[in-house]
């Protein structure tokens, strides 16, 4: 019976064919490695940034084109010349959160100023100006270490925080300015980041200026901004208070040292 048959074989399924995969088929299959991230290389920096390092003495195939930090006013590169002292390359903002320093004349007197009021606890730091463009950087010493944390129970830490606030007090009698021991970028970043902290104690707090060298243990000033009331700006001024008084506050509370006295 024809017809019959044309069912049958129509009900009864195909039979699948053997497929024999190769072995290139198989290792497509496993599960492969991640690609390697692309690492930034020197030629990553742009023409114009290669030729001010260039014009300031500074070799751009020494400098890490990715940025190690920032602050308020500074974008911070690390740089390292074979057979020399690493140094950081900081790079200022064209606007910032607090607009404490707006030109190479202001950093020049920061520079001094912190140097002169606290000995033993600055790095060598100096101003690089390139003459056809105005444009300047500031070139420091780099400390390898930790930030100052509330948490840090060693009494020659506790002593070197203590001679800082009591030059801190001298500073503010003698010229009316005080130094920026907080650090943090911008003060909606402070209280986005610390306002958790403000009210318990028993949490760390950081005081980002201040850098504890894990070679030596020594206390250093990383960043040489500073307060001031007078002969300036009445939107420094308010800046100055606002953040002058974080600061003393925070001082007080966490490590039990009063920056003005």
């Amino acid at each position: 019976m024809p017809h019959q048959e044309a069912i049958l074989h129509d009900t009864i399924p195909e039979a699948h064919p053997i497929i024999v995969h190769k072995p290139q088929e198989f290792e497509a299959a496993l599960p492969q490695p991640l690609p390697v991230p692309i690492q930034p290389k020197k030629a990553d920096l742009l023409p114009e940034f290669a030729s001010f390092l260039t014009a300031v003495h500074l070799n751009p195939d020494n400098l890490d084109p990715v940025p190690i930090g920032q602050g308020a006013n500074h974008v911070v590169f690390s740089y390292k010349e074979p057979g020399k002292d690493e140094l950081v390359v900081k790079m200022p903002k064209a606007g910032s959160a607090t607009s404490m320093v707006a030109g190479k004349y202001e950093e020049d007197i920061s520079i001094k100023t912190i140097q002169n009021a606290f000995p033993g606890y600055t790095l060598p730091t100096d101003v690089r100006e390139d003459k056809s463009s105005g444009k300047y950087c500031v070139v420091q010493k780099m400390v390898k270490g930790i930030p100052v944390t509330n948490h840090n129970k060693d009494p020659k830490i506790r002593k070197q925080v203590e001679e800082i606030a009591r030059m801190n007090r001298e500073l503010m009698k003698q010229q009316g300015l005080s130094l920026d021991f907080i650090g943090i970028p911008g003060f909606k970043s402070f209280f986005r980041r610390q306002l958790a902290k403000l009210f318990f104690k028993q949490k760390d707090f950081e005081v980002s200026n201040l850098i504890i060298d894990e070679n030596d243990g020594k206390v250093y000033i990383i960043d040489y901004d500073f307060f001031q009331f007078h002969n300036t700006s009445l939107k420094k001024k308010i800046i100055s208070s606002v953040s002058f008084f974080t600061n003393r506050v925070m001082m007080k509370r966490y490590f039990g040292v009063d920056i003005k006295g």
